[in-house]
């Protein structure tokens, strides 16, 4: 998907073989870029639509590319 906000590289969503559970991947230019969303209204507004789609909590980890 083309990244729309200012620093935001690319953001995938991905099916995983639990059908109750999916995976986003977002990619960001720099830790400041990924700040700037973290703390976004736009971010907030988003969040708390999902979580009111999920059946259990958000799981964040923070990856660090290797390749």
């Amino acid at each position: 998907v083309e990244a729309v906000e200012p620093g935001n590289v690319f953001y995938r969503a991905y099916r995983t073989a639990d059908p109750q559970a999916f995976v986003a991947v977002e990619v960001y230019a720099d830790r400041a870029a990924h700040e700037a969303h973290m703390n976004s209204e736009h971010r907030a507004r988003a969040a708390a639509r999902v979580v009111e789609l999920l059946d259990g909590a958000i799981k964040a980890e923070r990856l660090e590319q290797v390749w």
